[in-house]
């Protein structure tokens, strides 16, 4: 009974300070970066899912909304195959590193304590659905600067699904630089 009326009143709060037919956002701070972060990979599978027709890495940043490196980093590797349902990403991977300021190695394995695996998933039936998670099988990233303004790393490592297919994800590389805090107002708009 107390939730149901918290939320009546936070949603008459929400709708006097937006009007009727609005919502709003919050104001509030986040991090940009100067441009898109950069990278590169190469990313090698097993033969029954053909060549790699694409392949898109990229790095984040560590600035968190209170102006210190407080946001785990990620680095995110998406790939399509030649045999890649409607030519959609078939491998992602989502891993966060530690928000450490400056060099550092870590290890890509399954013991690994010091990765955050958000997403590591694989189209293992080739039709757009049957997921199969990728399991951290071997290899490193190494962070080669990590400041609030900017993050260079390189990787190389394996994964592999709950069948034992092996995904080799080498050459990798992302960086991002020029990242800085802003703020931004309170926005309302209309609903559709």
């Amino acid at each position: 009974m107390l939730a149901r009326r918290f939320l009546v009143i936070a949603t008459l709060a929400l709708a006097a300070a937006c009007g009727r037919d609005e919502y709003c956002t919050p104001a509030g701070s986040a991090a940009r970066c100067a441009g898109p972060a950069t990278g590169t990979a190469t990313v090698t599978a097993p033969a029954r899912y053909g060549m790699t027709t694409s392949v898109r890495a990229s790095g984040g940043t560590c600035l968190g909304s209170d102006g210190t490196c407080s946001e785990p980093p990620p680095i995110s590797v998406t790939a399509s195959f030649v045999e890649s349902f409607n030519d959609q990403d078939s491998l992602g991977l989502l891993v966060r590193l530690p928000a450490r300021e400056g060099p550092a190695t870590y290890a890509v394995s399954p013991s690994s304590t010091d990765l955050t695996i958000d997403i590591a998933g694989v189209d293992a039936e080739l039709k757009g659905w049957g997921f199969a998670t990728l399991i951290p099988r071997s290899g490193n990233i190494v962070v080669e600067h990590l400041t609030t303004d900017a993050f260079r790393a390189t990787f190389d490592m394996e994964w592999e699904t709950p069948d034992h297919e092996v995904f080799s994800i080498t050459s990798g590389r992302v960086e991002n630089a020029g990242c800085v805090l802003f703020s931004y107002p309170e926005s309302c708009q209309p609903y559709d």
